[in-house]
């Protein structure tokens, strides 16, 4: 049996990062560790990013490289936009969830799209009550 508010969590959690990143990468919120805290809150310790260029990033090194981009996307060069289409979910375990969507980051007039699915799973505590586990992105033509 489907999940419903698992699934739901799932997707809000997806929207509501999107909207974090956008927010991070144009400089809109503080560098403190507060406003930062919200990403290692959501990501597992085992957790992993297999990135379009097939890179295998573990969450130390993508929480350094994203804490590192604060503001790269400021008015200067652009607000990033992150626009999230399409997102399916399927429960494949009581408290597990994967979801797939449709992700176009447009920057500059630039816009590049991937494909993502992402594995969750509950964890209360979290904003959301999930945690991301992992992270596959193909570049989308």
């Amino acid at each position: 049996m489907i999940d419903a508010t698992l699934i739901d969590r799932c997707l809000s959690e997806v929207a509501d990062l999107s909207r974090f990143f956008e927010d991070w990468f144009a400089g809109a919120t503080s560098c403190e560790p507060a406003t930062f805290a919200r990403l290692p809150e959501v990501l597992s310790e085992d957790f992993l990013l297999v990135t379009t260029r097939g890179e295998v990033l573990d969450r130390d090194s993508l929480l350094a490289r994203i804490r590192a981009a604060h503001g790269m996307a400021s008015a200067a060069n652009g607000r990033l936009e992150v626009l999230v289409e399409s997102m399916r979910a399927r429960c494949v375990a009581p408290d597990v969830c994967v979801v797939t969507y449709e992700e176009r980051q447009v920057l500059g007039g630039e816009s590049v799209g991937r494909i993502v699915t992402a594995l969750f799973r509950g964890r209360s505590g979290a904003p959301n009550g999930v945690e991301w586990l992992h992270l596959h992105e193909v570049e989308q033509a």
